[in-house]
């Protein structure tokens, strides 16, 4: 049986999740993030196949995905007429302030790497 965490560590694993699947969204499987996502084995099968395939085309796979085909933006799948920004981006701008959470520097306010780390700064 597992030990159970303290809530202190709990915590600090929630907020490192979220900031690790922050990253994940806006740059891919960096190399710096690598020996993080080996420490999750159903990623680390993964992990190791995008470091044994080359960082370069698994980069051009991502900004493909990401930054070509979906947007991960909340406005594109809650707005009426599929924009980024709008309530989304307002409602989570409010958020972040009534919580005195700094948003993270971004061009797009309801990008899920945003949400996630807004999310990571609340605990």
């Amino acid at each position: 049986m597992a030990a159970l965490l303290s809530i202190e560590d709990r915590g600090a694993a929630r907020v490192a999740g979220y900031e690790l699947l922050a990253d994940l969204f806006e740059r891919g499987l960096a190399a710096d993030r690598l020996p993080d996502v080996l420490l999750i084995e159903p990623l680390a099968d993964a992990a190791r196949a995008v470091a044994d395939a080359g960082a370069d085309d698994w980069a051009a796979e991502h900004y493909a995905v990401f930054g070509l085909n979906v947007f991960p933006c909340a406005g594109l799948f809650t707005n009426p007429d599929g924009r980024v920004g709008g309530a989304a981006a307002l409602a989570l701008t409010q958020l972040a302030e009534s919580a005195d959470l700094p948003l993270p520097r971004h061009d797009v306010a309801d990008a899920l790497s945003v949400e996630l780390r807004v999310l990571a700064r609340a605990w």
